[in-house]
């Protein structure tokens, strides 16, 4: 069944990290540790400066696992794609993807238990897409302090490479490039600060502040 595949899976992962009941017993003591159970959870649309966001979060302390260019970490990713595809679609934004049940703390323990996060030790992740599944992230951390940096979208679209072009979809609605990236950018502002809006800790800064003023 999917018990013992997980089962089977976790001990391949963990068995280079001391074994499968060292490291469950890590993450059982991170999931008793307040500080695990409210991360940093970094957000703000793609190009608007949070990857210099949590490089300085993470000179302050904050541990964040990282396995992605963009200082991504590639299983948040992967959730919050599933949690919500259209996320680079407006048009398809909020047409249903996973349950929000799809994040489990346990889950997400057991791996920073193999990324060797203590308890007491701050925690977060960063991906532009987290401001679009805030409701599944705070319902299982509902402590979790949310973080959205805002840039100006005219700079922040002016940034987009090329490559991003592959997801634009013009319509009747859209006509233009510029179109499609502002509704797309407005629907993660939207989504950040209805996430903000519902946390127990909230902040948004702007990247333009951030810059002259670290």
């Amino acid at each position: 069944g999917s018990g013992a595949l997980e089962g089977l899976c976790r001990a391949e992962m963990a068995a280079g990290h001391g074994g499968l009941a060292e490291v469950s017993e890590r993450a059982r003591r991170l999931l008793d540790d307040p500080e695990f159970l409210r991360p940093v959870v970094i957000c703000g649309f793609h190009h608007s400066g949070t990857r210099l966001l949590a490089r300085q979060l993470a000179a302050l302390g904050v541990r964040q696992r990282i396995n992605l260019y963009q200082y991504e970490w590639t299983y948040v990713v992967q959730l919050n794609s599933i949690l919500e595809p259209g996320c680079m679609d407006p048009g398809r934004l909020g047409s249903g993807g996973e349950a929000a049940s799809l994040v489990q703390p346990h889950r997400l323990a057991f791996r920073m238990a193999l990324a060797g996060l203590q308890p007491g030790e701050p925690w977060g992740f960063k991906d532009p897409r987290n401001g679009l599944a805030a409701e599944a992230w705070l319902k299982a951390f509902p402590e979790a302090r949310v973080v959205h940096l805002l840039r100006d979208p005219v700079a922040t679209i002016g940034t987009l490479p090329e490559l991003y072009d592959r997801f634009v979809r013009l319509d009747a609605r859209r006509p233009t490039r510029t179109r499609f990236w502002m509704d797309l950018w407005q629907a993660y502002v939207d989504g950040a600060r209805r996430g903000m809006a519902s946390a127990a800790a909230a902040v948004e800064i702007r990247f333009e502040d951030l810059c002259a003023d670290p």
